[in-house]
């Protein structure tokens, strides 16, 4: 499943993080954790909330970039675990390359993927992630190296995986990099030139069949 960007498109972008962080309401120099995807139940942010609402961090803000069934549930949530100040709902966004490019960390908890699209987009931005242990997501991130794995459910494992990203800097850093290599594999490129290796490897199988068979057939 290729990305539906080439990693190089982020390599070439540009972003300001304050023209950014302006636009989309976050404070200054807060430590930006993103999500990218619907909000449903599927995608469960709601386990991200409850995590952010344990961390004494208040320096950490979570931008949800999407759109959902689930919005209003999830701002009265906001509300009820009184985050006003560290959750920004940015709606249906059509610049989320920039957005992750000046990302901190991304996040992901879904229940439940294929071989999510987002998260390889994440990676390609060179992100270090905190994500769910699913399908899909163990396929991508290398525990320890990539970002941490935790249950989509564990709220408490939430919290200790967000507590030690956000401090550690330069784990950041080096969990980013390896991600943006291990992408590489996914680039919708070399997909799509492995992909017509296999067409044309099938094809050319199926002529040699016919002509086999007309053979038989003499």
């Amino acid at each position: 499943f290729p990305t539906r960007r080439s990693s190089d498109l982020y390599n070439k972008t540009q972003a300001d993080r304050v023209e950014i962080c302006d636009d989309l309401g976050v404070k200054q120099g807060s430590y930006l954790m993103t999500s990218v995807g619907e909000l449903t139940k599927r995608k469960n942010h709601r386990v991200i909330l409850q995590a952010l609402a344990q961390i004494s961090n208040k320096n950490i803000t979570y931008l949800i970039c999407g759109t959902g069934v689930l919005e209003s549930e999830l701002k009265l949530l906001v509300i009820e675990l009184k985050l006003e100040g560290q959750v920004v709902f940015a709606g249906y966004r059509t610049d989320i390359n920039e957005i992750l490019k000046v990302s901190d960390c991304f996040v992901f908890p879904s229940i439940q993927e294929g071989l999510p699209v987002a998260l390889l987009e994440a990676m390609s931005a060179g992100l270090p992630v905190v994500c769910s242990r699913i399908r899909g997501n163990i396929d991508l991130i290398t525990e320890n190296r990539g970002g941490y794995l935790v249950e989509a459910s564990d709220v408490g494992a939430f919290v200790q995986a967000i507590e030690k990203m956000s401090a550690n800097e330069k784990e950041q850093k080096d969990f980013g990099k390896y991600n943006r290599k291990v992408v590489k594999e996914f680039d919708i490129k070399k997909v799509s030139c492995a992909m017509e290796k296999i067409y044309r490897s099938v094809e050319n199988q199926l002529q040699s069949e016919k002509l086999v068979d007309k053979e038989v057939e003499t």
